[in-house]
């Protein structure tokens, strides 16, 4: 059995999300089984998934992590079929330029994730900062260390880290509309509206490029709704082409878009211990553009 006594980064968090953290592979079914037959306990004794663990506490944990010949072999995978692009990198954080298709963290049917491919490519554990759909490709943001990414986390929480999207859309873009929010009458009687639980959601529209058939909108959320950029272009009659949930699924099986056409494009923020100001832009927005050119062709 291993011992991990706690320190400042992982104190006043509860049990199963540290144990989730340090064995990210781990199903959290799992981990709740092992804690009700005691084989994870706290100094000694029987603990609770929800018990927040405090400095000096001892975690006991069995020996369930992964070989090094294990790491070794799913590393190789992982380098098979996707690669970690670096925009920026220091002791406190690194910046990736995400394939689509990738997912970010572990899940249900997730056999890739970057979170595995970075603990493994650095062998200690990495802090995603913000969240981006499997099929949505750019910028993001990932912590080395706890105090950066409860920094980072906090900054994103109010509002202080600003992202930008490139979106390929359906249809040539002709709104004058500057903002979607979810407190307009057109966004609340769509039928889509449903998904966001009645939350407030915002997105500002930057600027936009009309092709043919298509268009390409940046776009800037000022609320981080789950698929927010996806459900608000399709309430104004845009979907992001590739879009399998929300999108013109006629159109992307006559067109084959093998992707979300959707790129986190640039991210801004304060470094989190220098509180240097970022801004960070994605290598591959050209070629994106590139692919919704070509998409165009096809409609």
């Amino acid at each position: 059995m291993n011992k991990l006594k706690i320190t400042d980064e992982y104190a006043g968090r509860r049990v199963d999300r540290v144990i989730k953290l340090i064995f990210p592979s781990i199903s959290k079914t799992l981990i709740f089984k092992l804690i009700r037959k005691k084989k994870i306990c706290v100094n000694g004794a029987r603990t609770t998934p929800n018990y927040l663990l405090q400095i000096e506490d001892v975690l006991f944990l069995p020996e369930f992590e992964e070989s090094k010949e294990q790491k070794k072999t799913k590393s190789s995978t992982f380098k098979r079929n996707f690669t970690i692009q670096t925009l920026y990198e220091d002791d406190d954080l690194i910046v990736i330029d995400k394939e689509s298709g990738i997912a970010v963290q572990p899940g249900t049917g997730v056999h890739t994730s970057l979170v595995d491919m970075l603990n493994i490519s650095y062998d200690y554990k990495i802090y995603p900062i913000h969240r981006l759909d499997r099929g949505t490709s750019g910028c993001i943001v990932f912590a080395k260390n706890y105090p950066a990414a409860r920094k980072l986390s906090d900054d994103l929480k109010n509002k202080k880290i600003q992202k930008s999207y490139l979106a390929g859309t359906l249809g040539q873009w002709q709104e004058t509309i500057k903002t979607i929010d979810n407190a307009s009458e057109e966004i609340k009687s769509h039928e889509l509206y449903k998904y966001f639980n009645d939350k407030e959601a915002t997105t500002k529209l930057i600027k936009f490029k009309v092709f043919d058939h298509s268009s390409m909108v940046t776009l800037m959320p000022e609320t981080g709704r789950k698929h927010q950029l996806r459900l608000h272009l399709s309430m104004l009659g845009y979907p992001i082409l590739g879009d399998d949930k929300y999108g013109n699924f006629e159109i992307n099986k006559k067109i084959k878009v093998k992707r979300l056409m959707l790129h986190a494009n640039y991210i801004t923020f304060n470094h989190p211990k220098t509180n240097e100001l970022m801004s960070i832009e994605s290598k591959s927005s050209q070629t994106f553009e590139q692919s919704i050119k070509s998409l165009d062709k096809l409609l």
